[in-house]
């Protein structure tokens, strides 16, 4: 239902740029069930493949407005356009190239600096957007060993350490 209800976001967003995006029906259908979800009569998992339904219906109608926005021949193909728009490598009339490019450099930097900090996580930006941002830190054995097994290194020194009294 959570999936269901965010995508009523995902479509008013994309409106903007993909009119054929908005979706009202949907918007209206999953509206009408998260207001009756938590009522009894009808079973919730009926209610939940009602749900799952008119998502797939709907994602399904958005993904073919998209891909024929985007000018695709098929999923991959629609990824590696949107990812190439993404990092201003390609023109689009959507939003201006240069600020894509200039974009995709800062988040390549950001990611830069959670790695020069030793920082595996807290990526703020859709990774499969900027796939080549991402910098793998190396774990410290010491460190990454340590964090594995807190619990028992913080036992065993509880158990050695003078009772106080």
């Amino acid at each position: 239902m959570a999936v269901a209800s965010a995508f009523r976001s995902l479509l008013s967003e994309a409106a903007v740029i993909l009119p054929s995006a908005s979706d009202e029906t949907y918007v209206n259908e999953i509206e009408a069930i998260r207001r009756t979800f938590f009522e009894g009569g009808e079973d919730r998992v009926e209610r939940i493949r009602t749900t799952w339904g008119i998502f797939y219906k709907a994602f399904s109608r958005f993904d073919e407005a998209l891909q024929a926005h985007l000018g695709a021949d098929g999923i991959e193909d629609a990824v590696a356009i949107a990812r190439a728009r993404l990092l201003g490598e390609d023109a689009c009339d959507d939003f201006d190239q240069s600020y894509a490019f200039q974009r995709a450099r800062e988040i390549d930097g950001y990611h830069e600096e959670l790695a020069s900090l030793g920082f595996p996580y807290g990526h703020i930006f859709y990774i499969a957007a900027h796939p080549r941002a991402v910098r793998h830190v190396r774990p410290a054995s010491v460190v990454d060993t340590l964090l594995r097994n807190v619990y028992r290194v913080r036992r065993r020194l509880t158990e050695y350490a003078p009772a106080q009294s």
